[in-house]
């Protein structure tokens, strides 16, 4: 593989990895939100 190409799929595997960060980050954030509801209707009852 010369340079270019090279230098190409290190860019690409960078976005694929920074798409893959910022999915799980959300579905963190998103499991936390339903995790705080659960608990929160738990204590009303």
């Amino acid at each position: 593989m010369n340079q270019t190409a090279s230098n190409y799929k290190f860019i690409q595997d960078l976005i694929n990895y920074n798409f893959y960060a910022e999915a799980q980050a959300s579905w963190n954030v998103n499991n936390l939100i339903y995790d705080l509801e659960k608990l929160e209707n738990n204590t009303r009852q």
